[in-house]
């Protein structure tokens, strides 16, 4: 049986959860090994699946500072040096990677979630993005857009998987409310301005509705919209699992409204709760919703065509309830773990 050597020493949050679902499917046919911060809970692995721990940031900044820590850096590379494994598989972004991959012996795979940096990323972690792309045999990408960019050869498409591993924190007393949730990374392409300002126009419409907005970031530039409104719930901190499940209990429906985009684990949270979806027309996210099936897709920056999708979905009950069903639908069919894990699997093996 070929052993697999999985890292991902970038910060928590969605990143925890692709290793962790990705490790436990791939356990059932491959041996495991992950390396992992080491403020990751072991309860998110399989007891076969042997873990590694790695002192690294709680969040962008702080890893950034730890890449520089010459001791945490003499410390993993000593871990590299006896790692025993047929493949080593990066599957997120982190600055150590580039430097980590030379002592390396056995081929390497990377999970590019992002080929392209985003507007506001600090430039040395978008550049490890590129520099990865010259150490590995193969680079998995989710979404098509980029199967046509450098290194076409190497670039494989496989869906970002499901979170159905959410639903253990479901409690059947939450029941839905009027919320509009935004849920994620405050970042600067997350399109929070355009939601704020179509949230305005939602209200007027419907003045019994609120806008969630929870995840962490800086949100100051976007004080004096948020505090025009006091239909508006602002959560920013880290979302822990076991809040995740109640915010998107209580949600009629999910927005993305990114002004760019490659992926978002966000969609497949939705589906898994079977949540309507209204994303922007950017990046992956197309591939992910299907317009007037699971939710509606509309032109980034486009504060109005994003109030009237919203409001289109609120005012239809009937509606709203078949698009959630139909995005739970589209998750199972599409988003296994278990075919993912085959997938991936087989190239492994055809590089071996």
């Amino acid at each position: 049986m070929i052993k697999i050597c999985l890292i991902s020493i970038g910060p928590r949050g969605g990143m925890a959860h692709y290793i962790s679902a990705l490790a436990n499917a791939l356990s059932k046919r491959v041996k495991v090994v992950v390396i992992v911060a080491n403020y990751l809970d072991k309860e998110y692995f399989n007891e076969n699946i042997e873990i590694i721990n790695i002192k690294t940031g709680r969040n962008k900044k702080e890893a950034l500072l730890n890449s520089f820590n010459v001791f945490n850096f003499y410390k993993i590379w000593k871990i590299f040096k006896r790692l025993d494994c047929d493949i080593t598989h990066f599957v997120s972004q982190h600055p150590w990677n580039f430097l980590v991959s030379f002592f390396i012996k056995q081929p390497i795979f990377y999970t590019s979630h992002d080929p392209k940096a985003h507007l506001g990323e600090n430039f040395l972690i978008a550049f490890s993005y590129y520099l990865m792309n010259f150490q590995a045999k193969k680079i998995f990408v989710h979404s098509k857009i980029y199967l046509k960019k450098t290194f076409k050869e190497k670039f494989i498409q496989i869906p970002l998987g499901d979170c159905s591993f959410l639903t253990k924190w479901q409690k059947p007393e939450i029941k839905e409310e009027n919320n509009i949730l935004f849920f994620g990374r405050i970042e600067k392409y997350k399109g929070i301005e355009y939601l704020l300002k179509a949230f305005f126009l939602v209200n007027k419409e419907n003045p019994e509705s609120k806008l969630v907005i929870a995840g962490y970031g800086d949100l100051k530039s976007y004080s004096n919209l948020i505090k025009k409104n006091k239909n508006i719930e602002i959560l920013n901190y880290f979302i822990p699992d076991s809040q995740i499940a109640e915010l998107f209990q209580k949600a009629k429906l999910v927005v993305l409204p990114y002004t760019e985009a490659t992926q978002s684990g966000v969609i497949s949270i939705a589906y898994t709760f079977k949540k309507p979806v209204i994303a922007t027309l950017t990046g992956g996210l197309p591939e992910l919703v299907d317009h007037g099936k699971t939710g509606y897709l509309v032109e980034p920056k486009n504060s109005q065509a994003l109030a009237e999708a919203i409001i289109k979905i609120l005012k239809d009950d009937e509606t709203r309830k078949k698009m959630g069903e139909n995005g739970f639908e589209k998750m199972e069919k599409e988003l296994s773990w278990d075919k993912i894990a085959s997938k991936i699997i087989k190239e492994y093996k055809n590089i071996l």
